[in-house]
């Protein structure tokens, strides 16, 4: 199984552990290696919620080690682009602000450094727009003059506070909303 996986070119391998041929893996760290690609088939993981659940299996550190090595090696485990896919997924279904997603990238098992270096930029996610969409889920604003005519309550700016928007974000979103019916 581990040797049908080496189709990238010689050269593009990151950790010795990717270059070694089949035959070069023990038994064990075979046995670590098929089942971290278990765990990848049915789901992404970080690095660090590989090796937990590696070693929740009962795997030695040094295999854990090893398979985690392969799978980065191969590319089947990339911290970097899994962390933007989350963000983006997140911010853009569950409407969450950026405090939010920075608490639950962490949760997630992201590390700090990767969530802190986020470009927010990159993630092309309309904050302000998903703000106004979450106000009028939370109010059940459903006319133009219902939008036009809302002002937040504390019990609402709570509501957009916990999903991790600045008291200035939800401002703006109600500007936004105000704005945006006017034209209509």
């Amino acid at each position: 199984m581990i040797g049908e996986l080496d189709s990238r070119p010689e050269g593009t391998e990151e950790n010795s552990s990717a270059t070694r041929s089949d035959g070069e893996f023990s038994a064990s760290e075979k046995k670590c290696i098929a089942s971290a690609m278990n765990i990848l088939v049915y789901a992404s993981n970080t690095e660090k919620r590989l090796r937990e659940k590696l070693l929740r299996k009962g795997y030695s550190q040094s295999d854990v080690d090893t398979a985690v090595d392969y799978c980065k090696g191969k590319g089947y485990v990339n911290d970097s682009s899994q962390l933007i896919y989350t963000a983006q997924v997140m911010a853009s279904s569950k409407l969450y602000g950026k405090r939010r997603l920075v608490v639950e990238l962490y949760k997630k098992g992201f590390r700090r450094e990767d969530i802190a270096a986020l470009d927010y930029d990159e993630l092309d996610i309309d904050f302000p727009a998903n703000c106004a969409a979450l106000l009028c889920r939370a109010a059940k604003l459903r006319t133009p003059q219902e939008k036009r005519e809302f002002v937040p309550d504390r019990k609402i700016m709570g509501a957009m506070v916990r999903y991790g928007y600045s008291v200035s974000e939800v401002r703006d979103a109600v500007r936004f909303l105000h704005e945006c019916e006017d034209e209509e």
